[in-house]
């Protein structure tokens, strides 16, 4: 305690990070679901590296404050500095195909989402800056206006991180350090017009860090492979769609809304590992938190788990 209104948290060194939550009791406000409670704050402290920043090459640095024509931008990278930067309630960004970068410096704090448009076979979002979802509303559906949506509108409602993967392409995406914040609906998507197209995306993720998921259906990420992030979900956190995945070193603090590992939808699975994932809390109906009971769902085929 430094003093009355400030403390001091030393952190020792490991290389791959820490993630834990420092939480104030006088943080009082709800999730959505219950109105009731107490609301509080993860904070994420990272391992600083110096990987995956850009230095050179063909690099456009918008100007912090409103966000507008994001979409005209045909540099291969977008580089944030720190500052803060909106896109207000109403507007999504269509990501030009030469746009295969997105970089968010320490202290940069963008309000928005990013949809990729696909055909690139390399894209990466790196860097320990914030993607907030804050000036959304929740469900907010593309096709009518950005208003709540009064049914599960899946396809059209936003995703902070939308991709999709063009036929004949085998994309893979770096995501790094990136911290996400207050989604509006699912944080990740990836779409494609097959199944077939679909298998040809992969992920690397580490240093992923999720926080504020206060609404339901705040899920986590497809997994890949994952390592060394934190989650705060509301919904399938760790979602297993795909063969030869893995996850490890991972802490989770999960809401009510869905497993914690989610098996897919119908879909033939194998050679999934999942290792060293802690569970901080998991609220259960009524507000109430406690410890994880609803670990899974949906049967897997040909699935290992190692907790």
């Amino acid at each position: 305690m430094v003093n009355q209104t400030t403390i001091s948290i030393l952190v020792p060194y490991q290389a791959q990070g820490y993630r834990f939550s420092v939480e104030f009791n006088t943080q009082l406000v709800t999730t959505y679901n219950t109105l009731s409670g107490s609301r509080l704050w993860p904070t994420i402290y990272n391992s600083r590296t110096t990987d995956l920043i850009p230095s050179t090459g063909d690099i456009y640095y918008p100007t912090a404050g409103s966000l507008t024509g994001v979409e005209n931008i045909n540099h291969q990278i977008i580089y944030f500095q720190p500052g803060v930067y909106y896109m207000g309630s109403n507007y999504v960004p269509m990501l030009s195909p030469t746009v295969q970068w997105i970089y968010l410096a320490p202290g940069a704090y963008v309000k928005g989402s990013f949809a990729y448009q696909g055909g690139a076979s390399w894209l990466k979002i790196t860097g320990f800056g914030v993607l907030s979802g804050e000036q959304y509303a929740y469900m907010p559906d593309r096709n009518n206006g950005f208003n709540h949506a009064l049914t599960d509108k899946y396809g059209s409602c936003v995703k902070l991180l939308q991709f999709f993967v063009s036929s004949g392409t085998s994309p893979h995406l770096d995501l790094h350090g990136v911290t996400i914040m207050e989604p509006p609906f699912n944080s990740f998507i990836v779409y494609a017009n097959s199944d077939s197209d679909l298998n040809q995306f992969s992920m690397s993720v580490s240093s992923y860090h999720q926080v504020g998921a206060w609404y339901w259906q705040t899920d986590g990420l497809e997994l890949y492979a994952n390592s060394n992030s934190f989650f705060h979900a509301n919904d399938d956190v760790i979602k297993l769609f795909h063969s030869d995945s893995s996850s490890s070193n991972v802490v989770i603090w999960k809401g009510e809304n869905g497993p914690v590992f989610q098996f897919g939808w119908i879909r033939a699975i194998s050679r999934i590992l999942a290792s060293k994932v802690l569970t901080l809390y998991t609220t259960v109906s009524g507000g109430r938190a406690s410890k994880s009971t609803r670990v899974s769902s949906r049967r897997p085929s040909r699935l290992l788990i190692l907790l």
